[in-house]
């Protein structure tokens, strides 16, 4: 890709006075954070709205190179409490629509353990939303081979699978301290035990 079709910014607060660049970009109707918020839509919600969004650019040649007629997708990279962070240190941020990965996708990232149940990498989520916008699945195969690749070959060199911190809390293997917050968070909120539920219901 030619260097003047993007800009790398790199930082852990993303204000408009620190990179004018992004007043556009976050005063855009258009734009939106990826964050599972509870207002937050989900993907298929969002390919509607590009969808139909581009219908309005086809009828409009003239605008169809208008940046504020397209959208942007803001997605926040770092490990999971790297990006809260620098979500919630950027107020910014706060002012945007939010999409939500509201699939059942369990990361194929293995070598590492993920918080969550259905927690994903980033490259995983680019690949979900591309996949899903464009109704091509194979865009997924395609980008996330490289990463299964590169978990199959350290598995091949002594590495174990990982299940996430969800799964065994759940399953009673996980042995460190866990606050009563977190507990009853995780009873409300897990998408394990609504998984494991229509697993269940399945059998």
């Amino acid at each position: 890709m030619p260097e003047k079709n993007f800009n790398i910014l790199k930082s852990r607060k993303f204000t408009v006075n620190k990179f004018p660049e992004l007043n556009n970009v976050y005063n855009n109707e258009n734009t939106y954070v990826i964050f599972p918020s509870e207002s937050a839509i989900n993907l298929d919600e969002f390919r509607e709205l590009v969808n139909s969004n581009e219908n309005k650019i086809g009828k409009c040649q003239e605008e169809a190179l208008d940046d504020s007629n397209i959208f942007h997708v803001i997605l926040i990279d770092g490990t999971w409490p790297q990006a809260s962070g620098i979500f919630y240190t950027n107020h910014d941020l706060h002012k945007l629509k939010q999409i939500k990965i509201d699939t059942e996708y369990k990361s194929e990232y293995t070598v590492r353990t993920q918080p969550r149940e259905f927690f994903l990498s980033t490259l995983e989520t680019v690949s979900i939303i591309l996949s899903t916008i464009e109704q091509k699945p194979k865009i997924y195969d395609d980008l996330v081979k490289p990463l299964k690749a590169l978990c199959e070959y350290q598995f091949e060199f002594g590495a174990q699978p990982h299940q996430s911190k969800e799964y065994l809390i759940f399953k009673g293997l996980y042995n460190k301290p866990l606050s009563k917050k977190y507990r009853n968070y995780l009873t409300k909120n897990s998408k394990f035990l609504k998984w494991s539920a229509i697993k269940n219901d399945s059998t």
